[in-house]
């Protein structure tokens, strides 16, 4: 079971995964589409979404529950916002609804926030920020939550950053996308959390939490309930 920080870790692991065809991989991380679905290795796993799937619904939800039409979209250059972007506005347009316009994050953050806010049509329902803690700053998610009531979506890359969370308690009337429950809402991920500190201590603060600790338990989870169906018996059988 296998994974890292990065969007492309898979990318490598799919490729080491064809030099050992009878040992299984679990990639535990989130990540582009292509580790499980260009040119597959057959002994490659992953439980985790990829970065068009961990959106998927989000479009749904702005176009029928909060009646949007026309959308400003904020993807950043990379990855995990071109993914996110794809299936965003895939899902939203073939129900009917329009990019208003698509305004760039740049990364690092930059002291842009007038500028993102002064992009955005007039004509626009609303808002989603599709980057992450590399492109979105606490200042301007604050500045897009004032906003209004149900202008604002918010892609699972800033939602699973619990660092940039918390800068952001303010937050209201905005949904968001999630690898996992979020530590705010759910008592379960903090009694998890909480556990998991004690077991490892030495576990850097500020590394992802969804990222390190919950992805990796999903993987193991479904390698051992995979053990558990197979009764443990590991031969060809």
């Amino acid at each position: 079971v296998a994974g890292g920080f990065f969007p492309d870790d898979g990318i490598p692991l799919r490729e080491l995964a064809r030099r050992y065809p009878d040992v299984v991989f679990v990639a535990a991380s989130s990540g582009p589409r292509e580790v499980t679905l260009d040119r597959p290795a057959r002994n490659l796993y992953r439980v985790a979404p990829d970065y068009g799937q961990a959106v998927a619904g989000l479009a749904t939800y702005a176009y029928r529950r909060l009646g949007w039409r026309r959308v400003a979209i904020l993807p950043e250059e990379w990855i995990p916002g071109w993914a996110a972007e794809t299936a965003f506005v895939r899902e939203f347009c073939s129900l009917g609804g329009h990019i208003a316009k698509r305004i760039q994050l740049p990364i690092p953050p930059a002291d842009s926030t007038s500028a993102v806010l002064n992009a955005i049509p007039r004509d626009a329902n609303g808002v989603a920020v599709l980057g992450s803690s590399a492109s979105v700053s606490p200042d301007l998610l604050r500045a897009l939550a004032r906003r209004g009531t149900n202008t604002l979506l918010l892609g699972p890359e800033v939602i699973g950053d619990t660092d940039l969370m918390r800068q952001v308690t303010a937050l209201t009337a905005v949904v968001g996308a999630s690898y996992s429950a979020p530590e705010s809402s759910s008592p379960a991920v903090r009694a998890y959390l909480r556990e998991y500190a004690k077991a490892y201590p030495g576990t850097p603060p500020d590394e992802p939490r969804d990222e390190v600790m919950m992805a990796y338990r999903n993987g193991v989870e479904a390698v051992l309930e995979a053990f558990e169906q197979a009764h443990g018996d590991l031969s060809d059988g």
